[in-house]
Formats: structure tokens, sequence, C-alpha cells
């Protein structure tokens, strides 16, 4: 039993870890592309449009 508390636990905390780093890189990611002006432009929203189409 305890050793499936201590994997439970690990895996608690690996999990935690990866989406603080994927918060964290979405958000800069976002930051830069905005920052860029690619973000909201008419050519990245017909681009997404015709992505979702497909």
């Amino acid at each position: 039993m305890t050793d499936k508390k201590t994997r439970m636990e690990l895996e608690s905390a690996e999990r935690r870890n990866f989406l603080k780093l994927a918060s964290t890189g979405g958000f800069t990611a976002a930051l830069v592309a905005g920052a860029a002006g690619t973000l909201w432009s008419s050519e990245a929203a017909a681009q997404s449009a015709a992505e979702e189409r497909e």
C-alpha cells in the first residue's frame, strides 16, 4: 500500500509540475505572438478558419 501511495504522490507532483510549465510556456508563447502582431492578425484568423474546416 505504501508503494502505491508513494507512486501516486510522485505522479501527482509530476502532473502539477507539467501543468505549471505548460501554463507558463503557453502564456509566454501567446505573449510573444501578441507582441509580434500575429496572434490577432487577419491572416492568422483565416488560417485558423481553414484548419477548422478541414
